[in-house]
């Protein structure tokens, strides 16, 4: 409400408006936007290097890249000064 609703802050999630989403919009967006070629995989604990490439082989090696949508934005205008500033 600070922002107002012209500004990306200014959304709010309601009840109402995540029981609009269904199981499909998930897989939906899952498939557009999960692709390794956009993605960083990090690997911490007491493997070695080898050890660990053979893992996330095993696991992602046939997660195909794709093509993921981009946006520009316009950049947000400046929030008023606010009387407590």
């Amino acid at each position: 409400m600070v922002y107002g609703d012209a500004h990306p802050y200014g959304e709010i999630q309601t009840e109402a408006s995540l029981k609009n989403i269904e199981v499909a919009d998930i897989k939906n967006y899952y498939n557009t936007y999960f692709r390794p070629n956009i993605a960083y995989m990090a690997v911490v604990g007491d493997i070695t290097a080898a050890e660990a490439k053979a893992v996330v082989e095993k696991y992602f090696g046939k997660w195909e890249k794709g093509d993921v949508p981009t946006f520009s934005y316009d950049k947000p205008q400046a929030l008023l000064r606010r009387w407590w500033h």
